[in-house]
């Protein structure tokens, strides 16, 4: 598909990890959209949803403010310039300096290797060939987990306890290359400029291709298919062997801190009943079990893992369920 002018400012103007980072003079909001709609933010960005030259993009600001979900629909508001006299000794930074910047960066191409399967028209923000040397041969590896030994099949031996049947389930999954090679991520670029609502000299702009679909939190079960189910399976091999490998877990939390399984309760994948596409679209939070105090999450990180393994078992489950009608 042809590139629109809007995409063209967005691939001319991308931050790169290694590379020096660029302010921008125009701000992804100076374009003139088709139209524009306020969606429901995150901690840590404002988004709003536009459509230009008939695709449509989230644009993700990054915020000055915060605000912690205890319940649903109640927020607490905070300054953030108060909170990161408390939380910026402990390694975390809820501003968006160029610093915190270079590190989202960092986590994205991580995130990229584990969970993306780019084609040639998809590129991660830094060294393409590398990160699909990469992609390729950890999706081989997943693939062949029963013939070969590797990091990933310890590990998924482990998870399945060398039961006879779920390996048999989980070959069954895997063979299907457009499962055991699916690219969860949407193609997206990062911007650096002035604000539009951040009370910041300037702010990072993440602007990612719009994913269709239901959060996983409001997805229906009966719109579950064995391909739905086959690519969240996946996801979750592949989520648990990055925590394995780097120390680090991805940020599937649930919409309040009162659900009890976060994974099945998560905004952060999106699930299209249609074309079972099924996407993960909070490239950037990883809780880091090596950083400091504030980096590991307190307790979300633990909390996380938990649910990332129960739902993997209840996914096979209902796998093997749908295989038997």
């Amino acid at each position: 598909m042809k590139k629109t002018k809007f995409e063209k400012y967005l691939k001319d103007n991308t931050l790169v990890v290694g590379k020096n980072l660029k302010v921008s003079s125009k701000s992804p909001f100076d374009f003139r959209f088709e139209r524009s709609q306020e969606m429901k933010g995150g901690m840590h960005s404002y988004v709003t949803r536009v459509w230009s030259e008939g695709k449509s993009w989230a644009i993700k600001e990054g915020r000055t403010d915060l605000s912690v979900p205890l319940l649903e629909n109640i927020d607490i508001p905070l300054d953030r310039n108060f909170w990161s006299m408390f939380i910026g000794p402990l390694g975390y930074d809820i501003m968006p300096t160029t610093d915190r910047i270079a590190k989202d960066l960092r986590e994205y191409f991580l995130i990229a290797k584990y969970f993306g399967y780019f084609k040639d028209n998809q590129k991660v923000l830094g060294d393409n060939q590398f990160i699909r040397k990469e992609q390729k041969k950890l999706r081989k590896e997943l693939k062949d987990f029963y013939k070969k030994e590797s990091d990933i099949s310890s590990l998924i031996w482990r998870l399945i306890g060398k039961k006879e049947e779920k390996m048999k389930l989980l070959k069954e999954v895997i063979k299907k290359t457009d499962i055991v090679n699916y690219n969860f991520l949407v193609k997206e670029y990062v911007i650096l400029s002035k604000p539009k609502k951040a009370k910041y000299e300037k702010t990072f702009y993440i602007v990612q291709e719009w994913a269709e679909g239901y959060t996983l939190q409001d997805f229906l079960e009966e719109d579950f298919t064995k391909k739905t189910y086959g690519r969240l399976i996946v996801f979750l091999i592949l989520a648990l062997h990055l925590f394995e490998q780097e120390q680090k877990v991805i940020d599937t939390r649930g919409g309040t801190i009162m659900n009890t399984n976060w994974f099945i309760n998560t905004e952060n994948i999106i699930v299209n009943p249609e074309t079972e596409e099924v996407k993960f679209i909070d490239t950037r939070s990883l809780w880091d079990l090596t950083g400091t105090f504030a980096e590991k999450g307190i307790f979300s990180s633990d909390m996380l893992l938990h649910s990332l393994i129960t739902s993997f078992n209840d996914f096979l489950e209902n796998y093997k369920a749908i295989s038997s009608r």
